[in-house]
Formats: structure tokens, C-alpha cells, sequence
């Protein structure tokens, strides 16, 4: 019941992050709770977050890429964000930091094209790959920070 209830506190804060976006774009921070659950929680735990994450701002913002692209989203970010925890179990982070943000700014968008077609799918590669990266590397330092300061403790209990 606890990791339900991190989890869903981490959902939330998806919902927080997507308030968080760059002008003119759908493109927001609400990867950032998912990226921390794959390393404070599990690569699992970490890849529900993201999906249900996504699925909780896409329905919020009114699906502004489609219902069928948001849950195509939805899918890749459990796959992206598990593949991140794990990458980083088996190397490193700086690794992990790498993997995640190509496979969430450059694949992920590429994935799109027979839905969104390539002019599309091209103009949003760079903002998407300098915001997943942003994300991947502000939860890698909250987690970093948290272990650091021995305060993991406090949100085990």
C-alpha cells in the first residue's frame, strides 16, 4: 500500500509538473516524477508513473495531440522510463541520462510519424529532446540530493 500511495503521490506531482511548460507548446515537466520513481522506487514503479502521468495531464490539457497519440505517449513513457531505471542499474546514470533522452526527444517523436507525419514529428525533436532532458536530469538530482542528505528514510516510512 505504500508504493501505491508514492506512486500516486508522484502521479500528482506529473499533473504539477505539466503546469510547468514551454511557451506556445504542450511540452512540460511532467516526466520528471516518473524519471524519480525509476530510481528512488523501481524501473517499474518509475514506468507507471510516467504512463499514468502522461494519461492524468494529456486528459487535463483535453488530449491536444489525440486520445490515440496521448495513449501511444502513454505506452512509450512506461517503456522509456523503465528502460532509464534499468539502464541505470546496469551502468551508470550519465548512461542512463543519455539513453533516456534519446529515446524520449528523438524515438518516442519518430515513433509518431505515421500519425502526426515527419514536418511534425522533425519540429518537435529539438524542444522534446531539451525538455527530456531536463526532466531525466532534475529527478536524477532530486534523488541524488535526497540520498546525499540521508533523507530517503523520511519517505520510507
Amino acid at each position: 500500500m505504500k508504493n501505491i500511495a508514492k506512486m500516486g503521490m508522484l502521479i500528482a506531482l506529473s499533473f504539477v509538473g505539466s503546469l510547468i511548460k514551454i511557451p506556445g507548446t504542450s511540452i512540460a515537466f511532467d516526466s520528471l516524477p516518473g524519471y524519480f520513481a525509476a530510481l528512488f522506487m523501481s524501473p517499474i514503479q518509475g514506468g507507471i508513473v510516467g504512463l499514468f502521468g502522461h494519461l492524468l495531464t494529456a486528459y487535463l490539457s483535453g488530449f491536444p495531440l489525440s486520445i490515440l497519440v496521448h495513449s501511444i505517449l502513454a505506452i512509450e513513457m512506461f517503456v522509456i522510463v523503465f528502460l532509464f531505471g534499468y539502464i541505470k542499474k546496469i551502468t551508470n546514470i550519465v548512461v542512463a541520462i543519455i539513453a533516456g533522452t534519446i529515446m524520449n526527444g528523438v524515438l518516442a517523436t519518430l515513433s509518431l510519424v505515421p500519425i502526426i507525419s515527419m514536418k511534425v514529428a522533425t519540429s518537435l525533436i529539438i524542444p522534446l529532446t531539451i525538455v527530456s532532458f531536463a526532466n531525466i536530469a532534475l529527478a536524477s538530482l532530486v534523488y541524488k540530493s535526497i540520498n546525499k542528505k540521508n533523507i530517503k528514510g523520511v519517505f520510507i516510512r
